[in-house]
């Protein structure tokens, strides 16, 4: 963070120009976390904003501009929540543990504001999610590269397939637990897939031939 020199007297505006941006974002998520997309308009936006009408649509062109936008935010920070607890010494499975429950913390935060993502899907953002998709299965498969490496997963997979498989056995969890649509508790869902995962890896049995 750049802190200001004391020294220099040239009053700072409140709000620059380049902070309009942010503005909105952050007017769109306060509402939205409210709010369904529907139920949103513009006007809101702009007045909680403090901004022009006019202003809103030099930055996004339409308010699913605007929904993508937040659900880029979020998907950021899930994104960085999952980074920050990976570790290349780490046990697989304990890493996708990690991973699981980082992906919930961070989801839990800002629950109000998750169906912004499934949103954003209905109104185009469809490349958006695969291409985040792709990098999650890119992750996946240097993770279990790494863990072959150490003998812990079984050597007849095939690490392409697998990822996308994992990847696949972590989206419905997602669904389940992050937008609510399951009953079971977080921790029991959480626990069975980990013990799922396990055994898909053959985690526990040495497969190596020697």
């Amino acid at each position: 963070m750049t802190i200001p020199d004391p020294s220099n007297n040239t009053d700072i505006p409140k709000h620059k120009e380049s902070d309009k941006r942010a503005r909105i974002l952050e007017a769109a998520r306060s509402i939205l976390s409210l709010k369904r997309y529907d139920d949103v308009p513009v006007s809101e936006i702009v007045e909680l904003a403090g901004i022009a009408k006019g202003t809103f649509y030099l930055y996004f062109p339409s308010k699913a501009d605007l929904i993508a936008a937040v659900a880029e935010g979020l998907q950021l920070e899930i994104r960085s929540a999952i980074f920050s607890v990976m570790d290349d010494n780490q046990p697989i499975l304990e890493m996708i543990q990690a991973v699981i429950w980082a992906v919930y913390r961070v989801s839990q935060q800002h629950r109000d504001l998750m169906h912004v993502i499934e949103m954003d899907v209905l109104l185009g953002g469809t490349k958006r999610l695969h291409l985040e998709q792709d990098q999650q299965v890119k992750q996946m498969i240097l993770m279990l590269e790494a863990a072959r490496g150490r003998n812990e997963i079984d050597d007849n997979l095939d690490l392409q397939i697998t990822a996308e498989l994992v990847s696949g056995v972590m989206m419905p969890l997602g669904r389940a637990i992050i937008f609510g649509q399951s009953e079971i508790a977080p921790e029991r869902y959480i626990a069975e897939t980990v013990s799922f995962l396990r055994r898909a890896l053959g985690i526990g049995t040495n497969a190596r031939t020697i």
